[in-house]
């Protein structure tokens, strides 16, 4: 009569890709935010070391004009930008590394738990119980 509970940890493997929506948008936004900061380096780093003279180099120009500008050239900034993609990187993957820990140790401790019924059940059964009552026999004692 006594209904037995299933065990999560004997399922079939779940999938290994549990992405969400949102944790999929901020991997993109890192990527791309990093592609940038990575653009403006090659940038800074071609427009500093080609060999063009400043009268005919429209690309130095453009480096010193964005400098003036903005205060830094495109090295600079690509440093800036790339830096600030991988902090935020480190920090979605460290909350979502976070949420996945609580859910395996969440599924751990109800596996133990249904573990643990099922062998109070299993102990349960195996007790037998006497049904039968000595009664005193009733016999004259004479």
């Amino acid at each position: 009569m006594s209904k037995k509970i299933k065990d999560p940890s004997k399922k079939a493997p779940a999938k290994k890709s549990s992405l969400n929506l949102f944790e999929w948008v901020w991997y993109i936004l890192c990527g791309g935010l990093g592609l940038w900061g990575l653009t403006y380096i090659v940038l800074g780093l071609v427009a500093e070391n080609l060999p063009i003279e400043a009268e005919d180099g429209q690309f130095v120009e453009t480096n010193n004009k964005f400098a003036s500008i903005f205060g830094l050239d495109w090295l600079g900034w690509g440093l800036i930008i790339l830096a600030i993609a991988c902090v935020s990187a480190v920090v979605v993957l460290l909350i979502f590394s976070n949420k996945s820990d609580r859910d395996y140790e969440k599924n751990t401790r109800r596996a133990a738990r249904l573990a643990q019924l099922e062998a109070e059940e299993e102990k349960e059964e195996q007790q037998v119980v006497d049904a039968e009552v000595n009664e005193p026999s009733s016999e004259n004692k004479e």
